[in-house]
């Protein structure tokens, strides 16, 4: 089975091209991360989308925003212009869901700095004697 499940953050807006036959097609990149600390990384993942899907994301997410993604990986290979194999991963996507907006960069009001922060609540990681429910 060749399926895929990614969350992660567009590193750009979705971008729109049409193929030859004139079909749509909608690409973009997603960063996720991997590891903690200073070995933490970002892994970039290159999606084509197709459809209401690709249009949908193409009209509503930007550069920032997280997305969850399923689909399938395809791996890809030619030669350049110099005769060099070259090879690419990419994911078409099947389902996608725009999670949260990236913050505004500029907009430091106390309105949208509360939205933005309460999206994000981590749980506590050191509950007290009397919060474990055992």
């Amino acid at each position: 089975m060749n399926k895929i499940f990614l969350i992660g953050r567009l590193g750009d807006k979705v971008h729109s091209r049409s193929t030859t036959s004139g079909k749509q097609a909608y690409t973009a990149r997603l960063a996720t991360n991997d590891g903690f600390g200073e070995h933490r990384k970002a892994n970039w993942h290159n999606l084509t989308i197709w459809g209401k899907t690709g249009e949908y994301l193409y009209n509503t997410a930007s550069k920032g925003d997280m997305l969850a993604v399923t689909g399938t990986v395809n791996y890809k290979e030619w030669q350049d212009k110099q005769g060099n194999t070259r090879h690419s991963t990419e994911v078409t996507v099947d389902a996608a869901e725009l999670i949260s907006k990236s913050k505004p960069k500029n907009d430091t009001s106390p309105e949208v700095t509360e939205a933005w922060n309460s999206d994000f609540k981590a749980p506590k990681i050191n509950p007290t004697l009397d919060e474990i429910p055992f």
